[in-house]
């Protein structure tokens, strides 16, 4: 409790000969504060910090439920020597609004930044693998550049209702099962080189056409299914595989043409 009740703080940084720290060091203190640490102090430290941290020091990685929970760390400045975030390491930071990363980050785990109430993000350059359930329930997130993602994996964007539209990269090849289900998209762009729709992957949404491009080869069960406003669907002539239900409960579609290379 060294600096309890300190309101007039608005910026801290703790030297690196420090090696331990208490918990409650800055309670009471002003949400707006700004605290510079180390990561390793941070990680071996219970620090109940509310507001925005700036990491330094040299670390690779931000380790799987890091900040799992956190719920007062409102920002979040992460050193361009990371290059790895894990699983679950963000989830449940239901007050973190901004986080600052690097474009050496390679690898974002599943669930990083799932229940967390960020608005808008930007994929780092480097990451080619958008990892199942990372945004799952962001239910302010209305914003995504997806960067150089080539696949986005299972319930990627799953239940982030203010997600109104999104591109869909020509790097992206595949896109998992219910990776947009629950959100609000009511226009999606696809990339050139898409092959794979997983199952469910739109289902619910509010589109009210659709234009697949020529290299999706498969789409999975209930992939487009109860899209309430869809009318069109313009399908690809590399189409292969259509899943059961693929357009099931979509009471307004008037036009599909499917192509004869559906086996």
């Amino acid at each position: 409790n060294a600096f309890e009740g300190c309101t007039g703080f608005t910026s801290f940084e703790i030297p690196d000969h420090v090696t331990s720290i208490g918990g409650y060091l800055f309670k009471d203190c002003s949400d707006n504060m700004e605290l510079t640490i180390s990561y390793g102090l941070l990680m071996k430290s219970p620090l109940n910090k509310t507001g925005k941290i700036i990491l330094k020091g040299t670390p690779s990685e931000i380790a799987a439920n890091a900040f799992q929970d956190c719920t007062s760390l409102t920002s979040l400045v992460l050193p361009e020597t990371v290059v790895s975030i894990g699983s679950y390491a963000f989830s449940g930071c239901t007050a973190l609004e901004d986080i600052e990363l690097g474009d050496q980050i390679e690898k974002i785990g599943v669930a990083a930044f799932a229940y967390t109430p960020i608005t808008s993000f930007t994929m780092p350059p480097l990451v080619t693998d958008l990892a199942s359930e990372t945004f799952y329930g962001c239910k302010k997130l209305t914003s995504i550049d997806l960067g150089q993602v080539r696949r986005i994996g299972d319930g990627a964007f799953e239940d982030c209702m203010k997600l109104t539209s999104v591109r869909i990269p020509d790097t992206v090849t595949e896109i998992g099962s219910r990776a947009f289900i629950g959100s609000w998209l009511e226009k999606v762009e696809f990339g050139t080189d898409l092959e794979y729709i997983g199952d469910y992957a739109f289902a619910g949404l509010f589109f009210k056409n659709i234009v697949l491009p020529e290299g999706v080869v498969e789409l999975g069960e209930a992939a487009f299914g109860s899209c309430p406003h869809l009318e069109s669907v313009t399908l690809g002539q590399s189409l292969e595989k259509v899943g059961n239900r693929a357009f099931y409960y979509n009471d307004s579609l008037t036009s599909i043409v499917f192509p004869s290379t559906i086996k």
